[in-house]
């Protein structure tokens, strides 16, 4: 459903490492329609494997340490200006549930910062000149970038693709995709385009 991620998935079920699902057998389908395991498109099947008990035996009177490979989930942004160069520099905070963290964007003005895999939503707080920008992010929504709405809404966040009332979607669609092209030296094509511009929009966004 919207909103869900494997993370999410996988704490739900008690698994502490989503790719344990991702990698089950029974997930070959859905590793061969998302390459990314991060980001699924609402409908996508998962299937939930089994949990293994593992039983561990030892002498009692004993201190043993256990060690759990938790897979931590990551909010990650990148600030840039009109122009496309980054917001490097800036100090911010992440808000949510009643938590209060602070950083300040890197050289190529990411945020990146470990959430709570269930987390639906965060309030993100920068300072930029004399003035705080707020951002409310819903996490988990994002399409698979080789799904149109996914492509979109990567083509919307950079600033490529803007809402005009009573201008067509498809036309708006187009533009955005050969203003993406032209300012990254992409030959021009139509919906879908190639995995050179997939790639590339994967490593601007960061997804």
């Amino acid at each position: 459903m919207p909103g869900e991620c494997l993370a999410s998935i996988a704490d739900r079920y008690g698994f502490t490492n989503p790719l344990v699902i991702y990698n089950d057998p029974a997930n070959q389908g859905l590793r061969h329609a998302r390459t990314d395991p991060n980001v699924l498109l609402a409908g996508d099947e998962v299937a939930i494997p089994d949990a293994k008990m593992r039983i561990v035996t030892g002498a009692t009177e004993q201190r043993y340490r256990f060690v759990v490979h938790r897979q931590p989930v990551y909010l990650k942004l990148r600030l840039v200006n009109r122009d496309g160069s980054p917001k490097s520099g800036l100090a911010y905070a992440v808000e949510y549930q009643g938590r209060v963290v602070h950083g300040t964007t890197d050289s190529g003005g990411g945020i990146v910062h470990e959430v709570p895999p269930h987390l639906p939503s965060a309030e993100v707080v920068v300072r930029d000149g004399q003035e705080d920008r707020r951002y409310q992010v819903a996490l988990g929504y994002l399409d698979p970038v080789e799904e149109r709405e996914g492509l979109r809404q990567r083509l919307k966040s950079l600033g490529y693709y803007v809402d005009v009332p009573g201008i067509p979607d498809e036309l708006l669609f187009r533009y955005a995709m050969y203003a993406y092209e032209h300012a990254h030296d992409l030959p021009p094509q139509h919906y879908p385009p190639d995995q050179q511009m997939y790639h590339k929009l994967r490593l601007d966004y960061r997804s």
